[in-house]
């Protein structure tokens, strides 16, 4: 079905990321025009021809893509992906309104939509799901201590593992630096430490 004018075509065609599926954006001015006459002669609606170039249709001019939505969410995120990104008030950031509109539109509360981009949104002074995950896992870890040190012996196939695995991809952060930063060490080998 595309022939060497549709593969000039796909030159142009800029992949972006929206919502984690890859949108087709036009990189030059002219191409609305050559797509627009491509789908009249295919028969094809403008999303049906992106999709046969391997695009989940089109991102209109190439704006809240992911990276814009990440580029935002880090202006305003310490080291650990937690964001203060609070909705009035003298800190409100000028991007509230299309980071909230967004969400919106995705049928998302602003924390599940700061969760799919791997951040957490923390309200203040407050204690938050960060805060209180933390807690428990250190709870927890502590159970798993070696002896009398920071050393700590956590199976990867266990639910524990798991479940700190997940805290810390969410985070961008390894289980080792998460661990760190609760002061404990993991160890590979329980019997090397037991002595």
């Amino acid at each position: 079905l595309l022939g060497p004018q549709d593969m000039e075509i796909k030159k142009d065609l800029i992949p972006v990321k929206v919502m984690g599926k890859t949108y087709a954006a036009y990189g030059t001015p002219n191409l609305s025009s050559k797509v627009s006459n491509r789908c009249t002669r295919l028969g094809l609606s403008r999303d049906e021809y992106l999709q046969l170039h391997g695009f989940h249709g089109f991102c209109r001019n190439g704006k809240d893509t992911d990276e814009d939505i990440i580029r935002i969410l880090r202006k305003y995120s310490d080291g650990n992906n937690r964001v203060y990104f609070p909705n009035r008030g003298p800190h409100k950031p000028p991007e509230y309104n299309v980071i909230a509109n967004r969400a919106s539109r995705e049928q998302m509360s602003m924390d599940e939509f700061f969760q799919f981009f791997g951040f957490t949104k923390i309200k203040g002074r407050h204690r938050t799901t960060y805060y209180k995950k933390s807690e428990e896992f250190k709870k927890e870890l502590a159970e798993h201590r070696i002896g009398d040190t920071d050393n700590v012996y956590i199976k990867a196939n266990t639910g524990l593992y798991r479940r700190i695995y997940s805290f810390c991809k969410l985070r961008n952060m390894s289980v080792d630096d998460m661990l760190a930063e609760w002061g404990f060490n993991r160890v590979r080998k329980h019997s090397i430490h037991t002595k």
